[in-house]
C-alpha cells in the first residue's frame, strides 16, 4: 500500500508499552532483561481514552504606545502530562509502572495506592486507533494512525468515583519526558527528523504495530515473535525492522523473517548483552 501523509482516523484500537532500561531501550513488563531473554510488549487491556497533548509554548506579547507591537514565542516551558482511562483495573500494570507489590491475602489481591514508596519507572507507548487514508490519489484505502511516545512516567491513580449503575474506570496520569532516541534506541537526528529530541511520534501505517526486546547471548539466532509479521525480509515496503545497539540490520543479509513461524533469525547471532529490538507490522 502506499504511505499515507493524511488520514482521517477514529475509535482507540490497541496501547502497549514497554519499561525502559537505563539507556532508554524498551525491555518489555521488567525493564531489564538477561543475555537470551526475550519479551514482547505489555498490552494495556479496555483502553477508553488517552489524552496526551504537547502543551501551549509560551508566549510574550510586546506592546508599546499604547498597542501591540509584536510577539515572541519560545520553546515549552511545561512539561506535557496527560492521562489514559482504562475499563481494566490491571494489579500487576501497576506492580510494573510503580514497583508496588500485589499481595494475595485468602481469596484477596489487594495493592498499595498513593504510598510514598511507590517508584515511577520510565516507559514507553504505542498507542493506535483505525484510519482512513486522505492522501491524494489513495483516499479511503484502510490504515491505521498511531503514536509513538518514546519516554514517560505513569502514576496510579485508581478507579474513577464509584456511582450507581456505571462503569468504574482505572486512571493512569502520564508524565512524558523528552527522548533523544527511539524505543528501538535508534538515535532522533536532524537528518532523519530534522530534530535532536522529541516528546511524541505521530504515524501512519498499513498494519498495527509491535516492538519485541531480546538481548543476545553471543549464541542464539532466532527469536519467536508473538504476532503474524506483515512480511517477510523481502517485503516492499520494508515490514520488519531489526535493530542491533540501535543500529539497523539490512534484511536478507542482516536477518530473515519466516512469517508462518513468526520467527526472526540473525545471519549472525547478537553477541553477549547486545539490546537488539524488533519493530513490526503485524497481521
Amino acid at each position: 500500500m502506499a504511505n499515507a501523509a493524511q488520514v482521517i482516523t477514529a475509535g482507540f484500537a490497541v496501547a502497549k508499552l514497554h519499561r525502559l532500561d537505563t539507556a532508554g531501550f524498551a525491555m518489555g513488563l521488567t525493564g531489564s532483561l538477561s543475555n537470551g531473554e526475550a519479551a514482547g510488549s505489555y498490552e494495556l487491556k479496555g483502553i477508553k481514552t488517552a489524552d496526551l497533548q504537547v502543551p501551549e509554548p509560551e508566549r510574550t506579547d510586546i506592546i508599546g504606545n499604547n498597542r501591540l507591537l509584536g510577539a515572541f514565542t519560545w520553546p515549552l516551558g511545561a512539561s506535557p502530562t496527560g492521562s489514559i482511562e482504562a475499563a481494566v483495573f490491571d494489579m500487576d500494570l501497576n506492580v510494573a509502572l510503580e514497583g508496588l507489590k500485589k499481595r494475595t491475602l485468602g481469596g484477596l489481591e489487594i495493592q498499595a495506592l498513593g504510598a510514598e514508596e511507590a517508584d515511577s519507572k520510565d516507559i514507553c507507548l504505542i498507542m493506535q486507533s483505525d484510519a482512513y487514508s486522505q492522501t491524494a490519489g489513495y483516499t479511503g484505502l484502510s490504515k491505521k494512525f498511531g503514536l509513538i511516545v518514546p519516554k514517560a512516567s505513569a502514576v496510579v491513580r485508581g478507579i474513577s468515583t464509584f456511582t450507581e449503575r456505571t462503569a468504574l474506570n482505572a486512571l493512569l496520569t502520564l508524565t512524558i519526558q523528552t527522548a533523544d532516541r527511539y524505543p528501538w534506541g535508534e538515535q532522533i537526528t536532524l537528518a532523519n527528523e530534522g530534530a535532536t529530541n522529541a516528546l511524541m511520534f505521530p504515524f501512519t501505517s498499513d498494519y498495527f504495530i509491535d516492538l519485541h526486546a531480546f538481548v543476545g547471548n553471543g549464541t542464539i539466532t532466532t527469536v519467536v515473535l508473538e504476532r503474524t509479521p506483515a512480511g517477510d525480509h523481502a517485503a516492499t515496503p520494508q515490514r520488519v525492522f531489526v535493530y542491533v545497539n540501535g543500529s539497523p540490520l539490512t534484511p536478507g543479509s542482516g536477518f530473515t523473517v519466516n512469517v508462518p513461524n513468526k520467527t526472526v533469525t540473525f545471519t549472525t547471532a547478537p553477541a553477549a548483552g547486545a539490546k537488539c529490538e524488533i519493530l513490526y507490522e503485524y497481521v
